[in-house]
């Protein structure tokens, strides 16, 4: 059995296995000249898929391409976009944030397209300077202004009082100008809501002035005892006239009998109905309005500012 011969093969040289472009053959003379391709070389049926998929404006339809990294498919993507984004209506970014009033309803957010990346840069950047400064604001001097302060309040048993009103009594003189020389128990800054047939005592102490009266008329029964909703009220109110200086009708408000070791009420309480009680609270310095401050703001409220302008105008031609 004899087999072929094997055919002889051209021997090559170097210069044989080096492909030459003959510059010649182009009609250009730099590649700037060169306009891009448009899409991806050899894929026409992915092209045209992929401008089918885009052009369709029915919802529920998404687009999925894959492919070698470094194909180009982005760029496709996007220059498609590009030629057909004149035709559609204009495109926005999205983004919720939190609803802190309602957290099951985030909130929804409209950017321009494109910008809802730069929102989320910039908040988390306001972030950032929150986590520096708020730390700072705590550690400052006006936030370490604040200091302990003793309040002062009288818990009132109105099961042990029995109406002797020698509270009352005390805290009148006490306020009289001079000190303890009159006793009126309108000048007090407590008073004892009394109802004997009823067996009902309430000590009250004055407290802030209000320039509106409350719409509470209710009533409240305890341990058998029928009380007045405004029996427990501490404010200075126009509807009535508890804790009004007599002279003046100028509002009143407890002042703990400063200067004193004790509240006077409470040390001239014999069936120990009134009792001091004291906390510590951290508070900021702030300046408490004076009693002429109130008073003043009670009259205007009253009368109305003009007219006290105008007596106080009046006033003062008459010492001039």
């Amino acid at each position: 059995m004899t087999y072929p011969k094997a055919p002889k093969h051209k021997q090559l040289t170097p210069e044989d296995l080096r492909w030459k472009c003959d510059p010649e053959i182009f009609e250009f003379t730099s590649t700037e000249e060169v306009k891009p391709i448009e899409g991806i070389l050899g894929q026409e049926r992915a092209l045209k898929a992929l401008k089918l998929g885009v052009e369709m404006r029915a919802p529920g339809y998404n687009i999925f391409i894959a492919g070698m990294s470094g194909s180009g498919k982005a760029t496709t993507v996007k220059q498609m976009l590009e030629t057909i984004g004149a035709d559609c209506p204009p495109l926005y970014d999205y983004a919720y944030v939190n609803n802190f009033k309602d957290p099951d309803r985030p909130i929804l957010l409209t950017f321009p397209k494109g910008k809802a990346k730069t929102f989320r840069k910039h908040l988390l950047r306001a972030i950032e300077i929150l986590k520096r400064k708020i730390p700072q604001v705590l550690e400052s001097e006006a936030y370490l202004e604040k200091k302990k302060k003793i309040i002062k309040t009288i818990r009132i048993d109105v099961d042990k009082c029995h109406g002797c009103r020698a509270c009352e009594m005390i805290c009148s003189a006490f306020h009289a100008e001079p000190k303890y020389s009159s006793n009126n128990p309108a000048r007090a800054r407590i008073r004892v809501i009394r109802d004997p047939l009823r067996d009902v005592y309430v000590p009250v102490y004055a407290g802030e002035y209000t320039v509106a009266e409350c719409a509470g008329r209710d009533k409240y029964t305890i341990d058998g005892k029928e009380y007045d909703e405004c029996a427990f009220c501490r404010a200075s109110c126009p509807s009535r006239e508890e804790f009004k200086e007599p002279d003046s009708g100028l509002p009143l408000k407890c002042d703990m009998c400063e200067g004193e070791e004790e509240p006077l009420c409470v040390k001239w309480c014999t069936v120990d109905a009134l009792v001091v009680e004291e906390r510590e609270e951290e508070v900021e310095e702030q300046e408490e309005p004076e009693d002429l401050e109130i008073g003043l703001e009670s009259l205007a409220d009253k009368y109305g500012m003009d007219k006290i302008l105008d007596a106080v105008a009046r006033m003062s031609k008459k010492d001039e």
